[in-house]
């Protein structure tokens, strides 16, 4: 259900959902260019994981103050993720469990349900797949794929 004033904001190709709850400051959330994998640096992967799709890059931002970046966020935000059959049936052919990251210092970190509060939520209809939801408290601009 949502909050008195938080902010949405939906992203369709990405079937990225953003939710904002009511914060200290105003902030606003934007899609910022994300780099192929070829051009990351020095990229490396967690432990044994395997990106199967990008999947957005955004960034927190104060629109009337200078574009500033916000990187902390309390009440934390959420971020709804889906995945598709497509994502589910590429970490079954890695034999593992489909897994939500973030590029961080130059490497892939998952998402986790300690940190995070991460889950998976199917669809009722298989052929939709679902969804994965984080929440974040702090963020630099991290972009966020799908893997394995």
């Amino acid at each position: 259900m949502a909050q008195k004033n938080e902010i949405r904001k939906v992203y369709q190709r990405e079937r990225v959902t953003v939710i904002i709850p009511p914060q200290m400051r105003f902030m606003a959330v934007r899609r910022i260019r994300q780099a192929p994998p070829e051009e990351l640096p020095q990229a490396r992967l967690a432990e044994g994981f395997k990106l199967i799709r990008h999947v957005i890059n955004i960034d927190l931002y104060d629109p009337q103050g200078g574009k500033q970046s916000f990187e902390t966020f309390d009440p934390p935000i959420e971020i709804h993720v889906r995945y598709t059959p497509a994502d589910q049936a590429a970490a079954a052919a890695h034999k593992k469990p489909l897994r939500l990251a973030y590029f961080y210092n130059n490497k892939w970190v998952y998402f986790t349900k300690e940190k995070h509060g991460f889950y998976l939520q199917s669809d009722p209809n298989p052929e939709n797949g679902g969804e994965g939801v984080v929440k974040i408290s702090r963020w630099g601009d991290p972009m966020i794929g799908w893997g394995a």
